[in-house]
């Protein structure tokens, strides 16, 4: 992520992160737990074998996370 093609998104991802280190600190309730996250990945790779499970945080207003989008895609579509 944080080669040169990739710096934005690197940039966004660490901006993330400091947000949820931010919300951690402060005793925001996180919207998405790591036991969430944790079946997540154990139902998609039940459920789609051949794909990558993926979770989007959506933000809202002020920066505070308004909702999640989970999709999976199949590893051999990502590779071309």
């Amino acid at each position: 992520m944080l080669s040169r093609r990739g710096e934005d998104a690197g940039c966004r991802f660490a901006e993330g992160y400091g947000l949820l280190q931010t919300e951690r600190r402060e005793g925001v309730e996180c919207l998405w737990s790591t036991n969430d996250l944790s079946h997540f990945v154990v139902k998609t790779r039940e459920a789609f074998p051949k794909a990558i499970g993926c979770v989007a945080l959506i933000s809202g207003e002020d920066e505070v996370c308004r909702g999640v989008v989970t999709f999976e895609s199949e590893v051999q579509k990502l590779l071309n």
